[in-house]
């Protein structure tokens, strides 16, 4: 069984996987929850969770999201490192940067809508570093639709944290209201077992 909870972790979701739906070695699970509940958000805390059980060499697979870029996007493999970023008033915000910690990124595309201007992609973080996806697309000008701390103001990516930024004023400043970024699938090995974490999501 893996501890989802313990030392720094207090989260309430985390907290009560453990107690009524703890994961075990060589369980799978699917996460199944109405739109904009906070699927992508728990599915990270359970990859950072059990990140932290894992102490051999494990791979993570498959994250896709949407971004925004005139024409079509094309394959991309992102290798740079990634670091706090400095001089910068967001205490969240990463930047990437040649003396960061190793980061890599498989990006490939897989539909264009050309009304939208804007290309679904499967992004593959072959490491797991903070906002990594988010950061990596940024660097090479394909910012993820509706991201709200990259692409944006300092100001603006600041009131959306403190949760002042009204709805209307970010589809103005931002332009969606919410981040095209869907973890759909988590695969690592632990202890030479495949574990493999689903999330039902659409992705149109």
């Amino acid at each position: 069984k893996f501890n989802l909870t313990g030392g720094d972790n207090s989260s309430m979701s985390l907290r009560i996987i453990d107690m009524f739906a703890p994961i075990g070695k060589g369980q799978r699970g699917l996460i199944v929850a109405q739109p904009k509940t906070g699927k992508t958000i728990l599915l990270q805390e359970i990859a950072n969770a059990i990140a932290r059980n894992v102490l051999d060499d494990r791979e993570y697979k498959i994250s896709k999201s949407k971004v925004s870029k005139k024409g079509k996007f094309k394959s991309y493999n992102i290798d740079i490192g990634i670091k706090k970023a400095i001089n910068c008033k967001i205490g969240v915000k990463m930047a990437a940067s040649e003396d960061g910690k190793e980061s890599y990124t498989e990006v490939k595309p897989i539909k264009y809508d050309s009304i939208k201007n804007q290309t679904l992609v499967e992004a593959i973080p072959k490491t797991g570093r903070q906002h990594q996806i988010r950061v990596h697309l940024h660097h090479i000008g394909h910012t993820i639709v509706g991201d709200p701390i990259y692409g944006v103001d300092e100001d603006i990516a600041d009131r959306y944290l403190l949760k002042k930024l009204p709805m209307q004023e970010r589809l103005k400043t931002i332009g969606y209201e919410r981040l095209l970024l869907h973890a759909n699938y988590l695969e690592f090995s632990y202890e030479k077992q495949l574990y493999k974490i689903y999330s039902k999501l659409s992705l149109n």
